[in-house]
């Protein structure tokens, strides 16, 4: 039925809201024909990813997870917290939790990164604080290779890729949010 494949629209996230119904359906036909990619590929099988470097460890952050990148602005501790947190600071205007992203992988990296990424968790905005971005890319599915079980550090990926010389770890957020109570 063709009432159900229709997406519930939200005004406050609605993209072009002063569109008409044609104008909106129009917009939709042309972003199904580009979602497939050259190589006949669905664009649901590709991840976008934000490469961040951790001390001296690689990661890959899945972009459909990270609302922003930042700088980070004045810090404030919060007494009695878990050591992986570094405190609280204003992202944007958001109340915004950190969370120090080497020592949560059990990295000897100090937790003196100067960027953060972004997460939305059950309202709140969780910052992951890593040293820098260095590059968005898109891989294929297919290019995933997972990760031995049993670390602090591979519990908390969903795999990893290759990216120029270096392989990435692909990072879980959704299994380190659940440890921490924000």
């Amino acid at each position: 039925d063709e009432a159900e494949a229709q997406p519930t629209r939200s005004p406050d996230r609605e993209f072009c809201p002063h569109v008409t119904d044609e104008e909106r359906e129009i917009l939709q036909q042309r972003a199904r024909v580009l979602s497939v990619t050259d190589d006949g590929q669905d664009e649901n099988e590709r991840l976008s990813i934000a490469v961040a470097r951790v001390g001296k460890e690689y990661l890959g952050f899945p972009l459909d997870q990270v609302s922003q990148f930042s700088d980070i602005g004045s810090v404030t501790v919060v007494p009695g917290s878990h050591s992986d947190i570094m405190g609280i600071t204003n992202v944007r205007g958001e109340r915004t939790v950190l969370l120090a992203l080497g020592r949560v992988l059990g990295s000897e990296a100090e937790a003196g990164g100067t960027r953060v990424a972004v997460v939305e968790s059950e309202g709140e905005s969780v910052g992951f604080v890593v040293d820098e971005i260095l590059d968005v890319v898109t891989f294929h599915s297919d290019e995933i290779r997972p990760v031995g079980a049993g670390s602090q550090e591979t519990r908390y990926l969903t795999g990893s890729i290759q990216w120029e010389d270096k392989l990435l770890g692909l990072i879980n957020f959704d299994a380190i949010l659940t440890k921490y109570v924000v």
